[in-house]
């Protein structure tokens, strides 16, 4: 596996909401994303069917694809809770 750092960070779109990504993870099959959520300040690791960049007028990205995500997906991020840590 080899990590490479984003300078700058890209604003992406995960299934949880919107983030930073500032590292790939990579080897010859698959990509992995680790975004920063910026609701939560919550450091995650994303396949890369399940990022999108965020549109941008100004980047001339204005059209995303939607993230589809499977059962067993769905189940896993249900249970995720976007509480900062202490909250109750």
């Amino acid at each position: 596996m080899q990590v490479t750092q984003l300078e700058p960070a890209l604003h992406v779109l995960t299934p949880i909401g919107e983030g930073d990504a500032c590292f790939l993870m990579f080897d010859d099959f698959d990509v992995f994303w680790q975004v920063f959520i910026r609701e939560t300040g919550e450091s995650w690791w994303w396949d890369n069917h399940l990022i999108r960049l965020k549109p941008s007028l100004s980047g001339h990205h204005v059209n995303t694809s939607p993230i589809r995500l499977s059962p067993g997906e769905q189940d896993a991020l249900q249970k995720f809770s976007r509480k900062q840590p202490g909250e109750k």
